[in-house]
Parts: structure tokens; C-alpha cells; sequence
């Protein structure tokens, strides 16, 4: 082989030496692509309970959080407190009616805002579907009694002063399931915050009691004109957003949650034996201060 002969090779292989380099480059950025996607994809282990100091689950101040219990997928947990709300509408409206004994005169109440404040248990089951979401489902229930009484002095057509007393109660319970999602934010060495999103659906059974009776001044006598009850079932849908703060400590956690919800009303009345109307809108702002653990 002469000389001439090396030098023509040289030459060539300086000239396929740019496209060898840029293939390399290629399989070297698509190989890591790869082996990043599989690691991402991978399902990750849960944390030991109570995991050594000198693991990647070490503790550290202020709360003692796991440092990676913010980022750390295949987690199931389990929750339970208290949850106050306050209702978005509680209406109850007495129809005008026409006692005996009063000719020509009819007697009513304007719609009576009621109490809308109710606090009961909560209860709360999720998943940790990635490193920062949640799925979970939800079910909580409260009551609501809500008396009203009305006194008022009227004349008959005989021109004699009379008492009229109206005594009205509205009862319901409120079964809430719900479900949605949770993204959270990591706070390391805290815990976490997140933002909630999810629907609502509600059965609330519901009784209203009617009493009306009037006391006639001239004879001493009081008779009742109407008296019953009237029972049923509301069903409620809406749709809820919220945001939480959490602070952990191994497998164990406290969570406080500000939450709204907006969605359908119930209504019930009847215009001829009870006379009265009245609406619910089970919608409401709400917190939930819970606790719970993993596993």
C-alpha cells in the first residue's frame, strides 16, 4: 500500500468522522430520553413506616415531614374530622291564608331567611395517583332544625283584638358524597398545599311541621286552623373547588381545607292545607380540618 493510498483513507474517514460524532449524539440523546421516560413511568416504592435516618426518607424541621412524601407516587390514605359550613339559601315563606272568623281579612308572612349554619363528621378516602395528584372520594352528613314562630294581634270583622300565632319548623339532613381531584404543590420538609376540584351529590330528606292557631279575645278560645306535616327527599348536585395546606410526620398527617360548592336547590310547598313555601340550596362554603394516615 503506497502512500497515496493512506492518505486517501485518512481523508475519508476525516470526512465520515462529523456524521459518526452526530449519530452517536442522537443515540446518546434518545437513549436518556428513553431511560428517563422509563424511570418517570416506573411505579416508585412506598416509604417504610418509620423509615431510618440514614434513608432518602429522612426527616428534617420544622414538622418532620418526609422529605419526599410530596413527590412519592402508589400511596393510598385514609381521613376523617370535622366540617362546618354555612349554606347558600334556607327560605321558608307562610302563604296568606283566611282563618275562621275573620271575614275579609287574610294573614301571611313575607319569605323568613333561616338558620344556614351546620357543622358534622367527614370523612375522606384517596389514592395518589402521580407525584402531584390525588383521587378521592368523599362522604359527610350534618343537620339542619330550623323552628320559626310568629305572634300577631289582629281584628276580626267584629272589630274584637285577636292573636295569631304561627309555628313553623323545617327539618333536614344532608348526605354528601362527593369525588375529585387534588394537585399539590410540595413544601419540603412541611408538607404540602394543594387545590382541589370535584363534584358533589347529595340526598337530603326533609320534614316541615305547620301549626297555625288563633285565640279569640272576646270568648277565651283558641282554635287551631291548620295543623300537619309534610315529608320528602331533595336530591342535590353541584360542583366544588377549594385549596388545602397539609403538615405531615411519617405516615401520619393534618390537613386544613377552605372549600365552595355551587350546584342545584330543592323546593317544596303546599298552597292549600299548609300554606308554606320553602327553598334549600345546599351549596356552601366550608372547612374541614382533618387527619389521617398513609400507607
Amino acid at each position: 500500500m503506497t502512500v497515496r493510498d493512506l492518505r486517501e483513507i485518512s481523508q475519508g474517514s476525516e470526512m465520515k468522522l462529523p456524521r459518526i460524532i452526530a449519530v452517536a449524539a442522537c443515540l446518546t440523546i434518545g437513549l436518556a430520553f428513553v431511560s428517563g421516560s422509563g424511570t418517570a413511568l416506573a411505579q416508585p416504592t412506598a416509604p417504610p413506616f418509620f423509615p431510618p435516618m440514614d434513608q432518602p426518607y429522612q426527616m428534617q424541621p420544622p414538622f418532620f415531614a418526609p422529605k419526599k412524601c410530596s413527590l412519592y407516587g402508589g400511596l393510598f390514605y385514609l381521613a376523617g374530622g370535622a366540617k362546618a359550613r354555612r349554606l347558600l339559601q334556607v327560605e321558608l315563606k307562610i302563604l296568606e291564608t283566611q282563618p275562621p272568623g275573620f271575614d275579609g281579612q287574610v294573614f301571611g308572612l313575607a319569605t323568613q331567611s333561616m338558620g344556614d349554619e351546620a357543622w358534622g363528621p367527614a370523612f375522606e378516602a384517596g389514592y395518589q395517583a402521580g407525584d402531584f395528584f390525588d383521587l378521592f372520594v368523599g362522604f359527610s352528613w350534618y343537620n339542619i332544625t330550623n323552628p320559626l314562630a310568629r305572634r300577631l294581634a289582629a281584628f276580626d270583622s267584629t272589630g274584637a283584638l285577636n292573636l295569631l300565632d304561627f309555628d313553623y319548623r323545617l327539618d333536614f339532613k344532608v348526605n354528601e358524597f362527593r369525588a375529585g381531584g387534588r394537585s399539590w404543590i410540595p413544601l419540603y420538609g412541611i408538607g404540602r398545599f394543594g387545590v382541589t376540584l370535584g363534584t358533589i351529590f347529595s340526598v337530603i330528606p326533609y320534614q316541615v311541621d305547620v301549626s297555625r292557631r288563633v285565640f279569640f279575645a272576646d270568648t277565651g278560645v283558641t282554635t287551631s286552623f291548620i295543623s300537619g306535616h309534610q315529608s320528602d327527599r331533595w336530591i342535590h348536585f353541584a360542583a366544588f373547588g377549594g385549596v388545602d395546606l397539609e403538615a405531615g410526620f411519617s405516615i401520619f398527617f393534618a390537613r386544613a381545607a377552605l372549600e365552595g360548592s355551587l350546584g342545584t336547590y330543592g323546593r317544596a310547598t303546599d298552597t292549600d292545607q299548609l300554606a308554606y313555601e320553602t327553598k334549600v340550596n345546599a351549596s356552601a362554603v366550608s372547612l374541614f380540618f382533618s387527619g389521617g394516615i398513609r400507607f
